[in-house]
């Protein structure tokens, strides 16, 4: 025991490990490793294909399919994506993402210095018209709510 600012302190003394851990974050950049087993462990693959029959779009599908859905790298960054999700919920009515098309292709058609079709160029500008209809959309949502501060979590990803 020891005596410390009038108050009788007990000494604990840890015992030696017979066993050489190195620490590693989970939230540590470098310890790509570490996160791919704790995604392994959880079986992430196995709950994004459950998810996939959920997904409204193609490209939704894909990455839920491969296992590509969002993880937060820190906490604070797994909250702002439940923050997100929770408050996708609250909405009124379903967001239509139908007229959203998979631009892949097209943008590696267009970054490698090819000329797009006219269907190609149509099928960005539909893309382009839905997303800012869906973004509308979302603004609307919040301003005709008693609680828009409940949707500004949505658009929290484009600060």
């Amino acid at each position: 025991m020891q005596l410390s600012s009038n108050v009788l302190v007990p000494l604990i003394k840890t015992p030696k490990s017979h066993f050489n851990f190195k620490l590693r974050s989970c939230f540590n950049p470098d310890s790509n490793s570490f996160q791919a087993d704790t995604l392994k462990t959880l079986e992430w693959s196995s709950v994004c294909k459950q998810l996939s029959p959920f997904t409204s779009t193609s490209m939704a599908s894909a990455a839920a399919l491969n296992a590509r859905l969002p993880v937060g790298s820190t906490p604070a960054h797994s909250q702002k994506l439940l923050d997100q999700t929770s408050a996708a919920r609250l909405l009124a009515q379903p967001l239509d993402f139908s007229a959203i098309h998979d631009l892949t292709d097209i943008l590696r058609v267009a970054t490698s210095g090819q000329l797009l079709t006219t269907r190609e160029l149509c099928t960005v500008r539909r893309t382009l018209a839905a997303a800012r209809e869906l973004f509308d959309s979302l603004k609307r949502f919040a301003s005709a709510s008693n609680h828009p501060q409940r949707y500004s979590r949505i658009f929290a990803f484009l600060a």
